[in-house]
Formats: structure tokens, sequence, C-alpha cells
């Protein structure tokens, strides 16, 4: 059996006893109260034996119904170990990998090209739901423009990137007043103000370790406001095609249940999750709490009436008596 049939394997057995032994304890407590009426009222007959049979029964039955679910516990603990010691193995495997690997623009442009176009329109279909003008949006590492167009209504818009190449293809898609007035490049999630509405960061949590991961969710978390959200597309090797794509090298190792649980522990809430083909996942968080902005739609000063006169604005009267001079030259009938 492959490495990767193991884990799947593993995976598969996790999830079918997650439950296992849980319902012992509602039953006992269904039992407790059933034994609480029998007592109380077997007092009242002369002849209790049937009563007081029925009595121990249930005392019996409570018992070996809470020695079930300790047994259960073990078995559950049992295979969470032996899976535990699997990712613990890759994990470790991972993180040499990460230490060696070389990244050129190449690889970076493979990985972006390789995103399922399905999966394209279902993460832009969320950052377009999600992105709000009254608030500042951040892309981290963008290969080129495609998601960060999605954004542009953020203000200002933030890119982390230390990406020359990559950053330059953003620009070159946004025209120069939006590139000089509201888009803002850092080297750094650090450096970021605390102020962000929603961050996007896709494609790029497949290919660090979990650590990486962890240490950009708590960063983002420290950077977004409360009410503020985070989309992410990461690796669930839960899902088979994802496995297989982490043991050939591909990508780094997670799991739905690792990335969102480290998410939760930080402060995160996982508002909703989707997947597509076993290959593709993406999750959005959202910070405790309620955005608020200053910014509204209408303006905040009211708009005074001036007279103009040539004297206002004197290149533009110029042209103006020029035009009207034309006019009379092609028009004789033409009126001032």
């Amino acid at each position: 059996m492959s490495l990767a049939d193991k884990i799947n394997q593993l995976s598969l057995i996790k999830t079918k006893f997650a439950d296992l032994g849980d319902h012992s304890l509602d039953v006992v407590k269904a039992l407790q109260s059933e034994n609480e009426v029998v007592d109380h009222y077997r007092k009242l007959f002369k002849d209790r034996e049937k009563f007081d049979n029925l009595f121990d029964l249930n005392e019996k039955i409570q018992s070996l119904l809470l020695d079930y679910y300790d047994a259960s516990n073990q078995v559950k603990k049992q295979i969470n170990s032996v899976v535990y010691s699997k990712e613990r193995n890759i994990l470790q495997n991972d993180h040499i990998r990460y230490a060696t690997q070389t990244v050129d623009q190449e690889l970076i442009d493979k990985r972006n090209e390789n995103i399922s176009q399905d999966f394209i329109e279902l993460v832009k279909n969320a950052i377009q739901r999600y992105s709000d003008w009254r608030f500042a949006g951040c892309v981290l590492h963008p290969t080129d423009e495609q998601f960060v167009q999605d954004m542009v209504a953020c203000e200002p818009l933030y890119v982390v990137s230390t990406n020359d190449l990559c950053v330059g293809r953003v620009k070159e898609n946004l025209n120069d007043f939006y590139v000089t007035q509201r888009l803002r490049v850092y080297d750094s999630l650090k450096h970021l103000p605390p102020d962000l509405g929603l961050t996007v960061c896709i494609n790029q949590f497949e290919y660090i370790p979990l650590d990486e991961q962890s240490d950009i969710l708590t960063q983002v978390y420290n950077h977004t406001l409360p009410g503020g959200r985070m989309i992410l597309t990461y690796n669930d090797c839960d899902q088979r095609q994802s496995l297989e794509h982490t043991l050939e090298g591909l990508r780094f190792y997670s799991t739905k249940e690792l990335l969102l649980g480290k998410a939760y522990s930080i402060g995160w809430n996982v508002i909703s999750t989707e997947t597509i083909n076993g290959l593709w996942q993406y999750a959005l968080l959202e910070k405790e709490g309620q955005m608020d902005t200053i910014k509204t739609s209408a303006p905040v000063v009211s708009n005074i009436r001036k007279g103009v006169t040539w004297q206002t604005y004197p290149n533009e009267g110029k042209y103006t008596k020029r035009i009207l001079e034309l006019l009379k030259q092609h028009d004789p009938n033409y009126k001032k």
C-alpha cells in the first residue's frame, strides 16, 4: 500500500470514528432520568421486586455505556496518535524542503497558470462580494493583476510583495492615477497599518509549511479591523488529489482541520468554506466585531455658486475666445 493510500485510509477511519461513543452520554442521561422515576414510585408498592430489578438493570446499562464511552475515546486517541505520527513526519520533511527549495519566476508563473478556471471564478465572486470602498484592502503576494482588479474599490489597496516583476504586472494593468494615489506596495505584512477590511491570499498557503501559514494568519489578524475578513486558499490533504500533489512534492501538507483549527485558535471565525474537484479549497474568515467607518457617499461640504470671468481662468479664457473667433469666421450667422 502506498503512503498516499495509508494516509487516505487513516483519514477516512478518523472521520468515521470522530463521533464514536458520543451518543452514549445522551443515553446515560435519559436512563438516569428514568431511574429517578422508578425509584420515586417503587416506594408506593408493597411488592417492589420488579421495580428493584428494573432499577438494577438500568444501573448496569449506565455502567456499560460509560465503559463503552471510555473505550471509544481510547480508540479515537489511538487513531489520532497514528495519524499525527504520519502527519508529523510529513511536516518535518516539509520544513526541510521549504528551507532548501528554489522558487524562480518560472515556477511561480506555472503555479498561477494551474489554478482551475472554475475556482478562479468562485474566488473572484467572493472577493467582489466582500470588498468595500469604505475600507482598506490587501492582496498578499499576487502573481499578476488577476485578483487585484477585483479589489480596486478598496481605499486604499495594499499589495504585499518582494517580487518586483509581479508588482510591475499589477501596476501595468491599473491606470496611473490609481497606482500613484490609491495603491500602496509593502515588502512585509508587519509594516501595514491596522486598518484592513479585507485581505486576500490566493494560491500561497498551498506552497508553504503549516507554521508559516500560522504566522501569516496571526499577522493579518493583528492588522485587521474588528469585523474584517480574510479570503484564503489552502491545501486539504483529506482530499485524495490534494494529498497526492503533496506527496509528489508539488505542495505542502495541510488539512482543513489543521489550518482552520489554527485560524480559530488565533481568533478568526470560520464563516464558510468551498472546494472544487478535491484540489482547490478556499475559506472565508472573519474577525470578531463590527467594522465602523466615517466614510460616506455624500459630500460633507456645501457647494457655493461662484461667478466665473475670463480673469478667473486666464488660460481657459484665452482658448475660449479663440474658439469664438473661429466660429465667427466660419459661420457669419453665429452670434455670441
